[in-house]
């Protein structure tokens, strides 16, 4: 006997002014290190769509700055992916490694004496940006970032299939989830339809 299918919720993303003011307001943070070093952060959480705990797990050879590549070594369910870098990103993350402090690991993130970047820390600087940016609306979390990311590239004419191979996801029905990002697109299209009734 088949248990009912859960309704799935619509997944909550930022707006372009959003993003654009979650990333600017990264500048508020008076320590100017960790300006930087969270301005990569989420900028990275962002432009990749990779998970928290993928973040906090990236070391230092998961980034590869001439290929322009970013890889996901034990993504969910132990799975490895390879995400492609922006301009952008690349630039600030060359931007935090020159002032990364050494420590006794090879983590990408730290925190300002050099220890591992943990999802407290993360947590930190996610909860300053939104505060900064004022951005007041109920149900915006880290993961949010990531539902931003697919949203965006699907907005923008990636095809689901390339977004689920970018998200790590295992299934299409999993990815698909975001075709309602694509629903006033497709209304005004139906609008637009050539052979509608005058």
């Amino acid at each position: 006997m088949s248990t009912p299918k859960l309704r799935r919720r619509v997944p909550n993303y930022l707006t372009p002014d959003e993003c654009r003011r979650f990333l600017k307001a990264t500048d508020e943070n008076h320590f100017f290190d960790l300006a930087f070093r969270d301005r990569a952060i989420l900028a990275t959480l962002l432009y990749t769509g990779i998970r928290r705990s993928e973040l906090v797990a990236l070391r230092l050879t998961d980034v590869d700055l001439e290929t322009r590549t970013l890889t996901v070594r034990h993504g969910k369910g132990g799975r490895s992916r390879v995400v492609p870098l922006r301009d952008d990103l690349i630039a600030l993350l060359r931007d935090w490694l020159e002032l990364r402090p050494d420590g006794d690991h090879d983590l990408l993130f730290t925190n300002r004496i050099g220890q591992p970047l943990g999802k407290h820390g993360l947590q930190e600087a996610f909860r300053r940006a939104v505060r900064a940016a004022a951005i007041e609306r109920r149900g915006v979390s880290i993961h949010t970032l990531r539902h931003t990311f697919a949203s965006t590239l699907l907005q923008n004419g990636a095809d689901l299939v390339s977004i689920q191979t970018l998200l790590g996801h295992t299934s299409l029905d999993t990815t698909a989830v975001y075709l309602h990002v694509q629903m006033d697109g497709l209304r005004e299209a139906v609008e637009r339809n050539p052979v509608a009734a005058s």
